[in-house]
């Protein structure tokens, strides 16, 4: 019997693995990640790739390994230096992040652990889980759902049917690369976040001019996506206290910067207006049509605009992640659901006995950031100190939530 089934090989899954290994809760041949790629953040890779980012909007202090000096400390020995960090906040490179994942990955030996599979369905025997997967049946005393956003994208509804017959690819989705990569004339990058606007920008690299960035509203300049008291207990005991999940969940959907970016981004985005790299349209799209080499917008003054590539940049709706997967598990299981269809869970992301959760299905309890690289460091310190009588804190953690509280 395995210790622990980790359903996800992403960020917060991999995340995971580590830190349950190096707080030496478990040894590695009694961990198992189950993940239907090849290679462990596979789908991050793949998205990042996409939209062409060049450096995270998350601090250094946000990585992969168990302290948040560990990214600085490995940029200093492979000597790439400051050359690999953007402004005050030491923004890392997407070359030097991934860098770095694939050395914590290497040292902790953590692919030894994987799993190549799709999990199915999950059931209890007696004290532990059995996790079915495509490639077998796994039993063990802890499973943890580490499953990300993948099925989730969100899909404008003029669009959900064109996009089948015409050239219209969603940013984060597996057919944008070939999409992206054909020949093309004029493309129409549809959204207002950071992802829009970094695809935009990174397709105008191929053809200056012909690229249109449509978006719907003003331009929102944050920082970071959700303000770093968020990050520390300042505001997460205040949602801790809230009895009401529907209040709760609308203090969490309104604490997020939903569709914004920083303050460099839109400086290259204002030189990309200058030089006419880029053309910026206010709107809205009313309606589409297309065949399979164009595609016709309609938008709500009327005007049209007409590209033979639309991406859509339009990130992720509120659906939750799993799919039939997590929906069978909350029959099998009577699991506890919020109106809003996500786990009740308690302080340490336990949705059962046993059953512990990461990422966007822990929201509720880690609050706006639970998605994002440093959601996944919050989750595995609950999920951890579950098993261990007194609350667990990582030294480097706690000087990140005082210094962040200081700074925000």
């Amino acid at each position: 019997m395995l210790d622990w089934v980790i359903v996800g090989g992403g960020i917060h899954g991999t995340y995971a693995s580590n830190q349950i290994l190096k707080a030496g809760r478990a040894n590695p041949e009694k961990v198992l990640v189950i993940d239907p790629h090849d290679r462990p953040l596979a789908v991050w890779k793949r998205c990042t790739e996409n939209t062409g980012m060049e450096f995270l909007r998350s601090p250094a202090e946000h990585n992969l390994d168990a302290g948040s000096g560990a990214l600085k400390r490995f940029a200093r020995e492979r000597a790439s230096g400051a050359a690999e960090f953007y402004s005050k906040y030491k923004r890392p490179s997407l070359r030097l992040f991934n860098a770095h994942c694939d050395h914590v990955v290497d040292s902790g030996n953590l692919s030894s652990m994987r799993h190549n599979a799709s999990a199915l369905s999950l059931s209890r025997k007696g004290e532990s889980y059995i996790v079915t997967t495509t490639e077998g049946e796994f039993e063990s005393k802890r499973v943890i759902l580490g499953i990300g956003m993948a099925d989730c994208l969100s899909i404008p509804a003029w669009a959900k049917e064109l996009h089948a017959v015409s050239p219209i690819v969603h940013v984060f989705s597996t057919d944008f690369a070939a999409a992206a990569a054909r020949e093309w004339s004029k493309v129409v990058v549809v959204g207002g976040g950071i992802s829009a606007m970094q695809v935009a920008l990174s397709l105008s690299k191929k053809r200056p001019g012909q690229v249109t960035l449509l978006h719907s509203r003003e331009f929102k300049i944050k920082q970071f996506d959700a303000d770093p008291c968020w990050l520390g207990p300042k505001c997460l005991n205040l949602l801790a206290r809230e009895a009401n999940f529907v209040e709760r969940r609308r203090r969490v959907d309104s604490a997020r910067h939903w569709g914004s970016f920083p303050e460099d981004v839109r400086r290259q985005a204002h030189g990309a207006m200058i030089s006419k790299a880029v053309s910026f349209v206010e709107n809205s799209v009313v309606s589409a049509s297309g065949d399979s080499s164009s595609v016709r917008l309609t938008l709500e003054d009327q005007s049209l605009i007409e590209a033979d590539l639309v991406v859509l940049a339009t990130g992720f709706e509120r659906c939750l992640p799993g799919g039939t997967m997590v929906q069978q598990a909350i029959a099998e299981l009577n699991l506890a659901c919020a109106p809003c269809g996500f786990p009740v869970l308690d302080k340490y992301l336990r949705w059962s006995d046993g059953l512990f959760v990461t990422g966007a299905l822990a929201e509720l309890v880690i609050g706006p950031a639970s998605r994002n690289i440093i959601g996944a460091r919050m989750a595995s310190e609950r999920i951890i100190s579950a098993d261990i009588p007194r609350p667990y804190r990582p030294r480097e953690l706690s000087y990140y939530y005082y210094r962040s509280r200081r700074t925000g």
